[in-house]
């Protein structure tokens, strides 16, 4: 199986007559204006996978990573996959809350659990730039 694709977004949505996906809000590199830290960013993790050579169905484990600036592992998910003979592509949709606390980069991985030479991993990395000196008393 081959990771085609990985992003991050705020949501997204299937169109159940067509089976496409919307995403909403894509996350890119960003700047947090706000005094309080630190902040719990709602982030959906969308990954496309694709069958290779294999023509059985696929039993595989995934493994979702999320590193703060300073590289300390700040979430981590294990997601099994099935991917059923007559599939040629599978969706991951993962939901959860990225942990904002200094400006860097956060870098998300996605690891196929299975592959022992672990050849099969993309990265997202997204740069925060916080501003804490923001009176919000004027807004």
């Amino acid at each position: 199986m081959k990771i085609e694709h990985l992003i991050l977004a705020n949501n997204s949505s299937v169109d159940m007559e067509t089976n496409l996906l919307s995403v909403f809000g894509f996350m890119e590199d960003f700047s947090i204006m706000t005094p309080k830290l630190p902040l719990l960013l709602p982030v959906q993790i969308i990954a496309t996978l694709k069958r290779m050579d294999e023509l059985e169905k696929i039993n595989s484990i995934f493994q979702i990573k999320i590193t703060n600036p300073v590289e300390q592992e700040i979430f981590t998910q294990e997601i099994k996959v099935v991917m059923e003979a007559q599939h040629v592509r599978q969706r991951l949709r993962v939901n959860t809350h990225l942990p904002i606390s200094a400006s860097g980069n956060y870098c998300v991985f996605l690891i196929e659990k299975n592959n022992p030479s672990l050849e099969r991993i993309i990265e997202v990395k997204i740069s925060v730039i916080i501003n804490p000196n923001v009176d919000l008393s004027k807004s």
